[in-house]
């Protein structure tokens, strides 16, 4: 509860960087008191799982993903219709 206080009331200062969080919006969750309830709690579960599924799985294909040398991205100047993974050449699926 303390860390959700903390993120919206900094949230709501003017800033440089961009974006802030509206004052109507600070006002009714310090109506709520901060607090997460109901089915907003599940909303919020669901997408942590989600997110961290995603994450992972990112993490994952970057240790085993080889990039196609920069070398021959250069000379050829084409798209790369193949990627290597674990050692095996595969068809890019975004193709």
């Amino acid at each position: 509860m303390r860390y959700r206080r903390y993120v919206y009331e900094i949230g709501s200062q003017p800033s440089e960087k961009g974006a802030r969080i509206d004052e109507a919006i600070l006002e009714k969750e310090e109506k709520k008191g901060f607090q997460v309830g109901g089915i907003n709690r599940l909303l919020l579960r669901t997408r942590y799982f989600t997110d961290s599924g995603i994450l992972s799985t990112l993490a994952i294909l970057g240790l085993i993903a080889k990039p196609a040398p920069a070398a021959l991205r250069q000379t050829t100047g084409e798209s790369i219709d193949r990627i290597v993974l674990s050692g095996q050449e595969h068809a890019n699926p975004s193709l």
